[in-house]
């Protein structure tokens, strides 16, 4: 039988946190640890894999 694997932990910000008008017009890229553009089935594994979600308000 195989070890699973480790759960990644992802940071984010408190759920009373309320960003500025800036931070939201601010434009949103997602790319990978080399600076590639992911395919969509990355971002659908990624998104969908189970992980540890921790707040931190330094996130």
């Amino acid at each position: 039988m195989s070890k699973p694997k480790e759960r990644p932990t992802v940071r984010v910000k408190p759920h009373s946190y309320q960003p500025s008008k800036a931070e939201l017009e601010e434009p949103f890229v997602v790319r990978k640890r080399d600076g590639s553009i992911p395919m969509p089935g990355e971002l659908v594994r990624t998104a969908l894999r189970p992980m540890n979600v921790i707040e931190d308000p330094d996130a």
